[in-house]
């Protein structure tokens, strides 16, 4: 039984993990809508302070873009990896007994690791698309009244490309703990554990 844990490819892993996600539908939600919303505001801020930056028209800006950008964008950033941390650690509470039995089969810590990683890396990339998506629609009619043009399709490159970076960034990070806590359960004691 080992051997049917030691090595497990990537389309195995994904099928797992999608399996896992449509057992979870609102919990994976919730995080993804989480990211979406975070990603969505710094992306739009992204895009607008590239089409004011490059515009001539400088009345719009009542405070200095720049600085207003950072904070905002940092505390959302902030807000997002707790809901998300939280998030997962539920996630790990929900499946205490199938991590349990997991390991009871041969499963490896490394497993389990992967497991958590790779769910958190296909909703962090879902979620920073879809707030990307977002913020890409909002912002369009916003900057064509304001400025009269569109944004250039450089723009919205660079932003969908920060999108999909922050928002990995941001479900890996809030996923280290969870997924190294769910390595250290007692297979044992898992299996005892009634939800």
């Amino acid at each position: 039984m080992q051997k049917v844990f030691a090595r497990v490819s990537i389309k195995d892993l994904l099928h797992i993990v999608l399996e896992g996600m449509k057992k979870r539908k609102s919990r994976v939600s919730l995080t993804a809508l989480t990211i979406l919303l975070s990603v969505a505001l710094v992306s739009s801020m992204n895009i607008m302070s590239f089409a004011l930056a490059s515009s001539a028209v400088s009345g719009f800006i009542p405070i200095n873009l720049s600085d207003y950008q950072l904070w905002v964008s940092l505390i959302s950033i902030i807000v997002c990896v707790i809901t998300i941390f939280n998030s997962m650690l539920i996630s790990v509470a929900e499946r205490y007994k199938e991590i349990g039995t997991m390991k009871c089969l041969g499963a490896k810590n490394a497993l389990i690791l992967q497991l958590f990683i790779f769910e958190s890396l296909i909703i962090g990339i879902l979620g920073g698309l879809a707030g990307f998506l977002s913020s890409a629609i909002i912002t369009a009619p916003l900057m064509y009244i304001q400025i009269g043009r569109l944004p250039t399709i450089q723009t919205y490159l660079s932003t969908m490309t920060l999108s999909i970076v922050i928002s990995v960034i941001i479900s890996l990070v809030a996923t280290a703990y969870p997924a190294y806590y769910a390595t250290k359960i007692n297979p044992v004691e898992a299996l005892r554990f009634e939800v």
